[in-house]
């Protein structure tokens, strides 16, 4: 088969590429306290998520938007107008076959959209499924192709390392404040369900979380007409989960062999490299499973992050500081390609 000819979509990324150039607090007073409030009993995987709301313009631009993440936008956004659906191998192998250089800065973008709103970009996604050939919005091509395109060229041609720090939609260290196991009865097969509530207590990619832990100070705990476990949470709360027993390793092993996801217990204090998806009309949190024999959850005991497959190359048992270190380092790395 004869090479696709890369040249026709050159322009569409020259045009591109040249315009680069909270925490919320609970102040707890009179000893009340805060409770990790589920959705429902807990055990569901939706209440790992938020429900999925269609944006009201596409794309949607926000003023405090980093230029690097307005980029991303309008990236996938012009390439979806130019180009068609017919178009969409060539949109995906983009990225493979581009030089390293521009496969970076492709890259760059892509981890910018997710560090402002990971919740954002997967409604973007979604919501321009409905929007092709529509007579407003004249997508001919899907934005979710160079999304596709970024994620798969990362596995082959960036280190493991920053392959984990790309495809993790959300990068944070937490403390386990609940944790809730039962049957997740959303699917025709009921299947073990493992749901973790957690203060978030750094972040390191994800400047908005998505808000699927509600937080509410009740005096009735203090009464006893409220007999539910109070969790004294004093910053963002974030619930992730995940099927009991999950597995984890690289995508290249099939299937993937090399170990299960981690499970922290309560009071563990963790770094988590959590995914953001779509699960029919919810946005799920789960652990970024897929690049690592840990699951991309990382605990910390006594200083020392537990890191069983020496992933990161600092050894087993890095101190926290080195580990904290070469993270923030390789992040840097990532925002000036």
């Amino acid at each position: 088969m004869k090479p696709r000819d890369y040249s026709n979509w050159r322009p569409v990324v020259s045009r591109i590429i040249p315009t680069i150039g909270c925490v919320a607090v609970v102040v707890l007073l009179n000893c009340v306290a805060v409770q990790a409030q589920w959705r429902g009993d807990g055990t569901q995987r939706c209440e790992a998520g938020v429900p999925y709301v269609p944006l009201s313009t596409l794309p949607e631009l926000r003023t405090d938007m980093p230029l690097d993440c307005m980029v991303a936008y309008i990236a996938m956004d012009s390439i979806a107008r130019t180009l068609t659906h017919a178009d969409r191998g060539y949109i995906r192998s983009f990225p493979l076959n581009t030089s390293l250089d521009t496969f970076r800065v492709l890259a760059r973008f892509y981890y910018a959209a997710y560090d402002y709103d990971p919740v954002l970009l997967r409604r973007y996604l979604r919501h321009t499924y409905d929007k092709i050939n529509d007579s407003v919005h004249n997508y001919t091509a899907f934005p979710v192709y160079l999304h596709a395109g970024i994620e798969r060229a990362s596995r082959t041609r960036l280190s493991q390392e920053f392959c984990l720090l790309i495809q993790a939609s959300i990068i944070v260290k937490a403390r386990v404040v609940e944790i809730r196991r039962g049957e997740d009865s959303t699917h025709a097969a009921p299947k073990s369900w493992v749901n973790f509530a957690c203060e978030v207590t750094d972040r390191f990619k994800g400047l908005k979380l998505p808000e699927n832990c509600i937080n509410e100070s009740s005096v009735s705990n203090l009464s006893g007409g409220d007999h539910r476990q109070s969790v004294v949470i004093s910053g963002d709360c974030l619930v992730y989960g995940h099927m009991e027993g999950q597995t984890a390793g690289r995508l290249s092993l099939i299937p993937m062999s090399e170990g299960t996801i981690v499970e922290p217990t309560v009071g563990d204090e963790v770094y988590l490299f959590l995914m953001v998806g779509i699960d029919d009309n919810w946005i799920r949190v789960t652990p970024q499973n897929t690049c690592e024999e840990s699951g991309g959850v990382f605990i910390v005991k006594d200083g020392k992050v537990q890191d069983k497959g020496d992933f990161w190359g600092l050894g087993t048992e890095p101190t926290e500081a080195d580990f904290r270190a070469n993270l923030e380092q390789k992040i840097s790395e990532i925002k000036s390609w």
